[in-house]
């Protein structure tokens, strides 16, 4: 199940109870759940889901100062009780295969346990995702469909 960046502002959750109870229906009905955050949602509904999410993901772009800035980031959040860094995976987003950067680099900067794998930049992708025309055929959504297979088997795994 994987739900809608929509799906808090449909669901009546006031209170810490009403959370923990939509977390409890989550676990007794589905094997895996993943809830998509956006910059500018709501940073309340965003930080009690993330209390009681067993994993958080995050996607900084593939280049070091994106990579470093995402784990300085979480690592102060949990410096101030907010998350628990075990819980933070990096998927690296918009990767962009080059000599400078790769997996094995992107490991060493966020921690080989904590890094899932990548998705490739696509301007195929990014023009689906914009809505825009597309004038080419969807020559990678093979690979896409690889790499986030293999994200969801490490983090199944």
């Amino acid at each position: 199940f994987i739900s809608s960046s929509k799906l808090f502002l449909e669901l009546p959750l006031r209170t810490p109870e009403d959370y923990d109870r939509f977390f409890e229906w989550c676990q007794a009905n589905f094997d895996f759940v993943i809830f998509p955050v956006e910059r500018q949602d709501d940073q309340s509904e965003v930080a009690e889901i993330m209390k009681r999410c067993h994993c958080i993901i995050t996607t900084p772009l593939s280049n070091v100062e994106d990579l470093e800035a995402y784990r300085d980031y979480y690592i102060s959040l949990a410096d101030r009780k907010r998350v628990i860094l075990s819980k933070v995976k990096f998927v690296a987003w918009d990767y962009v295969e080059n000599h400078e950067l790769n997996p094995e680099r992107i490991a060493g900067i966020v921690g080989s346990e904590r890094y899932l794998g990548e998705v490739s930049h696509s301007e195929l992708h990014t023009r689906k995702k914009n809505r825009l025309p597309v004038q080419q055929p969807a020559l990678q959504d093979g690979l896409f469909s690889r790499q986030y297979e293999q994200i969801l088997c490490r983090l199944i795994g």
